[in-house]
């Protein structure tokens, strides 16, 4: 969905199909459902099954998702130099592409017993990430999800039917 959101301060509401292949929060700062308390938790702003952005400066370094969440959107906590730690729900099946591209502190990820999909450079420049232990169920893996990062061992399931070149060495 590439929608213009911008100029529609009174936008209170936003219904997100299941099916909705990408999205992200471009439009939406403005608006009351954005400024609404009741659509954050922890630092982290959720429209339905969704965790559509992380606030830098209110969120844990040791964030945890929030159980129920499905989707993580685009850009969603790109460029957060202070997280270190990052938890996911066992209800979560998709990262969205760039969701959590340089988070250069990011040390450790559990990405829950769900997840299907990882989006392209959804990982990308996290150096401080020395290993991942991908779940199994996990079927897709985008071009460069992790690209630039400082791995040392990765484990995938069984279950990857789709490995799209996921590291560049350069």
């Amino acid at each position: 969905l590439h929608c213009s959101i911008y100029g529609t301060p009174n936008l209170e509401e936003l219904i997100l199909p299941d099916s909705l292949k990408e999205f992200s929060l471009y439009g939406l700062e403005d608006t009351k459902l954005y400024k609404n308390p009741e659509n954050w938790e922890d630092g982290v702003f959720y429209i339905g099954n969704r965790a559509v952005a992380v606030d830098k400066n209110k969120a844990p370094a040791d964030l945890k998702i929030k159980d129920g969440t499905k989707h993580i959107s685009m850009w969603a906590c790109e460029n957060n130099e202070k997280l270190t730690s990052l938890t996911f729900p066992d209800s979560l099946e998709k990262i969205d592409s760039v969701s959590f591209k340089q988070c250069t502190a990011l040390k450790e990820i559990n990405f829950g017993k769900s997840l299907k999909f990882i989006g392209n450079s959804a990982f990308s420049g996290c150096t401080s990430l020395k290993e991942i232990d991908l779940p199994e169920g996990l079927t897709k893996i985008e071009y460069g999800a992790f690209e630039s990062c400082g791995l040392e061992k990765i484990t995938f399931p069984s279950t990857v039917e789709r490995l799209t070149v996921i590291f560049t060495f350069f």
